[in-house]
């Protein structure tokens, strides 16, 4: 029986070390080029501001609060932690969304700010419906671009009850078979349905841990783990 692991800090959505400063960084870039506008700012472009803050600041607690619920009941699903799946390409992969993420806010904030430079004291009558449906994406795009981060932290979890992949969850007794391919053969293909599930790719040293572990929980010992021919 495999030794279970501690929860890991990472399933909880929060901001480490690198990606405040990542989020530091890209955020000091827009207020370095924009500063000069905040002292020409009147109290509507000041306003039309703090909409789009406003805006960003829903989307983000609203992810939080959301995936925050999803999560939870996923973990409650799953049960006690056996093993996370370590994978070489994750460091990588994390990295790159975080910059993708960091450059496409830095541009999203600059490019509203530079528009509301550009609006000065000639705001419409009309401004404030008109505003309330453009922000609509900043508040989507802020959703969006936590989402992207968290699925780039995600990673194969193997729980007591069944197997985390990114954020969904399946039970032991819905998968029909569990193989290593041939081709790659540190990568571990499970089926669910007649339905093969995206390929986990697993580290020498922790081959043996998955194996116990599929052992262990699998529904019926038929279910063995085998080499693709």
């Amino acid at each position: 029986m495999s030794k279970p692991e501690n929860r890991p800090s990472s399933l909880n959505p929060q901001f480490r070390l690198r990606e405040a400063g990542i989020a530091f960084t890209a955020i000091s870039v827009v207020l370095a080029l924009s500063a000069p506008w905040f002292r020409t700012f009147n109290q509507q472009q000041w306003l039309a501001l703090l909409r789009f803050a406003l805006c960003v600041s829903v989307g983000a607690g609203g992810y939080y609060l959301l995936m925050g619920s999803q999560l939870q009941r996923t973990l409650e699903q799953a049960g006690k932690l056996l093993l996370t799946v370590d994978e070489k390409s994750a460091a990588v992969k994390k990295i790159a969304a975080q910059l993708f993420c960091a450059a496409i806010f830095a541009f999203t904030c600059f490019q509203e700010l530079y528009k509301i430079r550009l609006l000065g004291s000639d705001l419409p009558a009309g401004m404030v419906t008109l505003t309330a449906i453009e922000y609509i994406f900043p508040l989507t795009m802020t959703y969006q671009m936590l989402f992207i981060l968290e699925l780039s932290k995600s990673k194969t979890r193997l729980h007591e009850h069944g197997v985390i992949m990114g954020r969904q969850f399946f039970p032991w007794k819905q998968i029909e078979r569990v193989k290593w391919t041939s081709w790659k053969p540190e990568q571990l293909i499970l089926s669910i349905n007649a339905m093969q599930l995206p390929g986990i790719k697993v580290l020498p040293k922790q081959r043996e841990q998955v194996e116990a572990i599929l052992r262990d929980h699998l529904a019926e010992p038929s279910l063995a783990v085998d080499a693709d021919a």
